[in-house]
């Protein structure tokens, strides 16, 4: 192995992984960011991050195929961040 030590440390607290999505999903409200820890329970930060990548990936994809399938270019066009219900859907994922 390359490593000689191992440390070991504890899954984050609900508390501790509503503050870990604070960091990714700063849009939502304290209620969404605690129904978000809930949901996560015996997730590592990783975990949680990825979960916020995939939810970010995917309401992007989603509001890029919207456009196109309007006929309208990305550019110049606003666009808001992903609601709770996209980031439960990657959570349940």
């Amino acid at each position: 192995s390359r490593f000689d030590v191992s440390i070991q440390f504890p899954l984050p607290s609900k508390h501790e992984r509503a503050k870990i999505f604070q960091i990714y999903a700063k849009q939502l409200s304290e209620e969404d960011l605690q129904e978000l820890a809930a949901g996560a329970e015996g997730m590592s930060g990783r975990d949680i991050r990825d979960v916020c990548a995939h939810a970010e990936r995917n309401w992007g994809t989603s509001l890029i195929e919207g456009m196109h399938s309007k006929g309208l270019s990305p550019g110049g066009h606003s666009a808001s961040p992903p609601p709770l219900s996209q980031y439960m859907t990657s959570l349940e994922q």
